[in-house]
């Protein structure tokens, strides 16, 4: 092993080191790093055996690690307080709405990123503005399950969320910056407009996600329909994107005959222009700091390693943003990649080329993305999506096809672009149907204990990665499945059903430690849909299931508590959170 192979080790040891810091304060976790490195530095100095060399890169991880989690402790706190203040902010990009309420991601004067909230504001990106602002609070948790906006917000860098009471006559930014994010800005723009030109509302949407991002014009159907048959990444930019991009980036400096010289310095910023103009999301840089340091290597004539990379990326990433170890698209872009890297290198020691490795990698990519992303989308989701693999067989080409007649739309011609326009409807039209027939086989529902199911996604991700890194994927990757599959039997079978007792109109359910209280409410006349009312930790009531990625279907509803459903006959029915 040469030495900078021995990066590749880094990414592991941050892993472990920021999930250790997690349960230490500051100041023990910066004096457990440099306690680690110098341990660390001793085993890469005095030592030249590989396995005192890897062991030293695993700990030198390790303490950046711990470095990255105390720095993420000290410096996101997201703060309360009465009262109205005023400040300037620097307006970043903007951030999906809620209603009627406009959201921006800004910077304060002490240059930290914060979330503005308001109605009718009238400002764009790139914005300079002196608001009066109430400080709010990230929405709770209406159970252990439910969605943490604190933990959201805290993985990009947002150290608080105001209320815009008041907001001044907003004026442009100076400097570089401000410059790309408002050109950004009027790009992203003028594609939103692009795509939504299409007229049909849903298919415009779609396209839209495909390209931005930008789900908030999909309605809520269609994206639990993507969610079902495990198709959400496509909704949201990855390295998937950014590859297709990429690619055709290539091909388009490949026809105009670029000089290999010159190739990275056109093809880097056209990359990043993207990973700007869909507002930066982890993974989406993370594919771009990739593909950058591949484009220069192979201007170099250097042939760049993937791990090696990817563990670089990581490094840097803890080192410049550690708060983003804690996202989650992020953790699972990094797993994918590791094991479609890993996926990819086994077909080379197998000697696969051509059209058989192509097939190879277009069947084997969604089996093993979903087993080593399974320690963070399992307890996340709760739910594994029983046709993914064909679905994402189907799914690559023809997302491919409809991005590039998408740009083809966009440069060719009014008169081709009148031919182009419905060949495109069509083909999202299509993608529509062939998902939401996907969709009719539900999602394996998983035991909602998250402990049971992060061990459980450990040891099918830790056989599969292990497995395609000594040559025996099929060996170690049914050693894996079969331990999530005991782990997660076993948790469904120590989960009994409720004990009910009618206190009046009031029905009360206890199990163990916890109960629940549900109150009668009548229906109202009329009401065919159903009618959701639990009660745990606070009190959810509405006429849909809310919006929650512990809510799966429109028939029963997920909480590690109870649920008590009116059905479309007018029967209440008590159900137990593993039904």
């Amino acid at each position: 092993m040469r030495g900078p192979e021995l990066v590749r080790w880094l990414l592991p040891g941050v892993v472990l080191g920021w999930i250790g810091g997690m349960w230490m304060e500051p100041l023990s976790a910066a004096l457990g790093s440099c306690i680690v490195a110098v341990t660390s530095g001793l085993l890469l100095l005095r030592f030249s055996a590989i396995r005192q060399a890897i062991a030293g890169a695993v700990l030198l991880g390790v303490a950046i690690g711990f470095g990255a989690s105390g720095c993420q402790t000290r410096a996101l706190y997201l703060t309360d307080g009465p009262g109205l203040g005023v400040c300037r902010f620097e307006l970043v990009r903007s951030w999906p709405n809620r209603g009627n309420t406009e959201r921006w991601l800004a910077i304060d004067a002490q240059k930290k990123r914060v979330l503005l909230e308001g109605s009718d504001l009238g400002l764009h990106i790139g914005d300079v503005v002196v608001a009066g602002v109430r400080c709010l609070v990230p929405d709770s948790q209406a159970h252990p399950a439910d969605f943490d906006e604190g933990a959201f917000l805290q993985a990009r860098g947002v150290r608080a969320k105001y209320e815009v009471v008041w907001c001044g006559q907003p004026a442009g930014a100076d400097g570089l910056m401000a410059w790309v994010r408002r050109a950004l800005g009027a790009v992203r723009k003028q594609v939103a407009q692009r795509c939504l030109g299409l007229g049909d509302q849903v298919p415009a949407g779609l396209l839209l996600a495909f390209i931005t991002g930008d789900k908030t014009e999909l309605p809520r159907p269609t994206r639990a329909a993507f969610s079902d048959v495990g198709l959400s990444h496509l909704m949201a930019v990855s390295g998937f994107h950014v590859g297709l991009v990429a690619g055709m980036i290539l091909l388009v400096l490949q026809a105009f005959q670029c000089p290999r010289l010159w190739k990275p310095y056109l093809f880097v910023p056209l990359v990043w222009a993207y990973v700007g103009l869909c507002g930066w999301p982890g993974s989406a840089v993370r594919a771009g700091a990739m593909s950058s340091v591949a484009a220069f290597a192979v201007g170099l004539c250097r042939k760049p390693d993937g791990l090696t990379v990817l563990s670089a990326v990581g490094v840097l990433t803890a080192a410049f943003r550690p708060e983003a170890l804690g996202d989650l698209g992020l953790g699972l872009s990094f797993l994918a990649t590791a094991g479609i890297l890993l996926l990819n290198r086994y077909f080379a020691a197998l000697g696969w080329t051509g059209w058989r490795r192509y097939c190879g990698m277009l069947a084997g990519v969604p089996v093993v993305a979903t087993a080593c992303t399974a320690p963070l989308s399992w307890p996340a989701f709760g739910k594994l999506p029983m046709c993914f693999v064909p679905a994402n067989i189907m799914a690559t080409p023809l997302v491919m096809a409809i991005l590039a007649l998408f740009a083809a739309w966009c440069v060719v011609p009014p008169v081709l672009a009148g031919l182009v326009k419905p060949l495109l409807i069509q083909l999202l039209h299509l993608f529509l149907n062939l998902v939401e027939g996907w969709s009719k086989w539900g999602p394996l529902l998983l035991p909602l204990n998250p402990n049971v199911t992060t061990c459980a996604g450990c040891a099918l991700a830790l056989g599969v990665l292990w497995g395609l890194a000594v040559k025996r994927p099929i060996w170690f990757g049914l050693a894996g499945a079969f331990t999530a599959c005991a782990l997660l039997r076993g948790a469904k079978l120590v989960q009994h059903h409720p004990q009910r007792f009618m206190v009046g109109t009031d029905c009360v359910v206890v199990q163990g430690r916890y109960s629940a209280v549900f109150t009668e409410h009548p229906a109202r006349p009329g009401q065919s849909h159903l009618k959701w009312k639990t009660r745990s930790l606070t009190e959810r009531v509405s006429n849909h299931p809310p919006d929650s990625i512990r809510w799966c279907g429109a028939q029963w509803a997920m909480t590690p508590y109870y649920i008590r459903c009116r059905t479309a006959e007018g029967t209440w029915r008590v159900v137990n959170s593993s039904q």
